[in-house]
């Protein structure tokens, strides 16, 4: 391959795919930590708004308890549903596999250190 094709090839092609990956893992990462998070809150409050519901008798402590469960169950729902975590490690190893076949093709080793069979 050409000096200047190459170049091309990994302005157009590598660098872009490694650049979406990069996103691609950061923003699953960062969905999966945040609706983590709001389970966990949440599932607090809805014990915490049960707990204090049986001492206290307020209806809007227990629509309170009922809501937050509600939405801790959808959370997990959407967390199940879409797999953010799963996303995120297959995004990083995508990630990984790229840039070592990238050093394996700059050192020649590998698949690369073979001669072309044209």
């Amino acid at each position: 391959m050409e000096k200047q094709a190459f170049d091309d090839y990994l302005h157009n092609r590598f660098n872009q795919a490694l650049s979406r990956y990069k996103r691609l893992e950061s923003h699953n990462e960062k969905l999966h930590q945040t609706i983590q998070w709001c389970i966990i809150i949440l599932s607090l409050l809805t014990s915490v708004l049960i707990g204090i519901g049986q001492l206290i008798d307020s209806i809007f402590l227990k629509v309170g308890a009922l809501v937050s469960s509600v939405i801790v169950a959808s959370l997990a729902s959407v967390q199940k549903t879409f797999n953010y975590q799963d996303r995120s490690t297959h995004y990083r190893k995508m990630l990984a596999d790229l840039e070592r076949e990238f050093y394996l093709f700059q050192a020649k080793s590998g698949d690369y250190s073979r001669p072309n069979r044209e």
